[in-house]
């Protein structure tokens, strides 16, 4: 992993909390609609571009872990 993604990750995860901690909602951060929209779009664009087989060859993999 690039040290650049690191140091993203943690200022953005930074940020949001210095956000809670000054007087912010956490529920503010989270809108169920938009995340369905974005994790189940990059699940169908998966599905799209591989085939099912190798799909949940990767999943099998993941749980192994």
């Amino acid at each position: 992993m690039d040290l650049a993604t690191i140091i993203g990750i943690l200022l953005g995860v930074g940020l949001i909390a210095v956000s809670i901690l000054m007087g912010g909602n956490f529920m503010t951060f989270v809108h169920v609609p938009s995340m369905m929209i974005v994790f189940g779009g990059a699940m169908a664009a998966t599905l799209v571009n591989f085939p099912l087989g190798e799909v949940i060859g990767v999943m099998k993999v993941v749980k192994r872990r």
